[in-house]
């Protein structure tokens, strides 16, 4: 979604993520292709109208930062300050606002190519954020034992009640046999550790 008029740009670090916010990839805003270049390359080679983008900005809203490899962000606000023409002001004066959960999916490739890194991790982050907001209030579920487990899962504490639920969960579901299921029943979730075993299942399926 780009507000040309009020100088908003919404985007987020995938495409999916983007249709979900009704935005745009931050990459397609920025028009720096897939980022690989160094930013005064990536300044040099601009197209118009990318640069007109970024001179209209005030503020640039990024979803998902968490899968945004730090490197790029970086890039960007050298790139912001070059176009813009404004080198001591954090991406060339153009506000922020990064959204995510950096409990979530990590930037491709992290800990893999020691390059990669969080966002929060990068030269421009500290000049960036200057105030941070945690939202805590949960919509999804109401369950209060359920918000608990989930939470430890996601700070990767699980407690021994925690513990004893999932092994219920998974002891229920892998007594079914999966001929019975029927059109409307709910199959769990599968998770693997690989691509080829993800691949395996789904083309079973």
């Amino acid at each position: 979604r780009i507000h040309k008029h009020s100088g908003v740009f919404v985007t987020a670090s995938t495409g999916i993520a983007a249709a979900n916010v009704g935005g745009t990839t931050l990459h397609s805003f920025a028009g720096i292709g897939l980022g690989e270049d160094d930013a005064a390359t990536m300044a040099r080679t601009l197209k118009p109208k990318a640069r007109r983008r970024w001179c209209d900005a005030k503020v640039l809203v990024i979803d998902e930062i968490s899968m945004l490899d730090g490197r790029l962000l970086d890039k960007l606000d050298s790139l912001a300050r070059n176009v813009r023409n404004r080198p001591a002001e954090p991406f060339g004066g153009i506000q922020l606002i990064l959204v995510g959960d950096f409990f979530q999916l990590p930037p491709v490739r992290l800990g893999q190519d020691p390059d990669v890194r969080f966002c929060f991790a990068t030269r421009c982050w500290e000049e960036v954020v200057q105030e941070t907001f945690v939202l805590r209030h949960v919509y999804r579920q109401r369950d209060t034992g359920f918000l608990a487990m989930l939470d430890e899962v996601r700070h990767g504490t699980v407690g021994p009640a925690s513990q004893a639920l999932l092994e219920k969960a998974h002891m229920q579901a892998a007594s079914r046999n999966p001929k019975d299921w029927n059109d409307d029943a709910i199959k769990p979730t599968r998770l693997f550790s690989t691509n080829r075993d993800v691949d395996a299942l789904n083309e079973r399926e």
